[in-house]
């Protein structure tokens, strides 16, 4: 399976390290990609971008893959110069960034033309960077 995660808040020092344990959480899980949806982190700053290299170490040891959607610039600009992500890892759409996983040979700037956003393998979770009761958090799955 596809899991879309969104972090509903800036990723910065306070909150880093419940977004990496959210992120290893997923990894072990059997999936198969990770898309993180950064439409609602405004910004990034370097202890949640070190926290996001981990997860793009770990993830890689885990054969697991790791795609950005919606980052905008200042986002997008902090990941890639704390990782060795790349720009073909960030995708405009979650969408599209869930066709790349199923066609490598998707380039980030393409945008798909046919939108069939009914995948049985794709769910959505949103992490709620204040809570600690994980046990609330249930997955929503995308139809």
């Amino acid at each position: 399976p596809i899991k879309v995660i969104r972090f509903e808040a800036p990723l910065w020092f306070a909150n880093a390290g419940r977004f990496l344990d959210r992120m290893l959480s997923e990894i072990k899980q059997d999936v198969r990609a990770i898309i993180v949806d950064m439409s609602t982190v405004p910004w990034v700053d370097f202890s949640a971008g070190i926290a996001i290299k981990e997860v793009i170490a770990r993830a890689a040891e885990k054969r697991v893959l790791i795609r950005f959607a919606h980052a905008n610039a200042k986002v997008q600009g902090m990941i890639q110069r704390l990782t060795t992500v790349d720009e073909s890892s960030f995708f405009a759409t979650n969408f599209d960034a869930q066709a790349s996983i199923s066609d490598p040979h998707q380039s980030p700037h393409q945008t798909s033309t046919a939108v069939d956003i009914r995948h049985p393998e794709i769910t959505l979770e949103l992490i709620d960077p204040v809570s600690d009761d994980s046990e609330n958090e249930s997955p929503m799955v995308v139809v």
